[in-house]
């Protein structure tokens, strides 16, 4: 994505953009972890699950939300913004 490109993305359009490209790493790790399973699988004295071979963060049980996530969950992207300005100390 250029610069310009990022500029003229609305906040949504980029949590998109940036949700489509975790997706695709998320898969290449996942290709990866096949791979050394595979290959490590014959060497292994106990054979365990391949998600227990090689855990991602994306794969552990969320954590509870925290109060701000609960703050901010019924804003509007703006209001997060500046939300997110204040908690930061940018804007009083």
């Amino acid at each position: 994505m250029s610069y310009d490109d990022f500029c003229r993305c609305s906040p949504s359009e980029f949590s998109r953009i940036y949700e489509s490209h975790e997706m695709a790493q998320q898969s290449e790790w996942s290709q990866t972890r096949v791979l050394a399973y595979s290959i490590m699988l014959p060497y292994l004295k106990d054979k365990p699950k391949i998600k227990d071979f090689m855990p991602f963060p994306w794969e552990v049980e969320p954590v509870e939300e925290d109060a701000w996530d609960r703050e901010v969950a019924g804003l509007s992207d703006k209001e997060r913004f500046e939300a997110a300005k204040r908690k930061m100390g940018a804007i009083n």
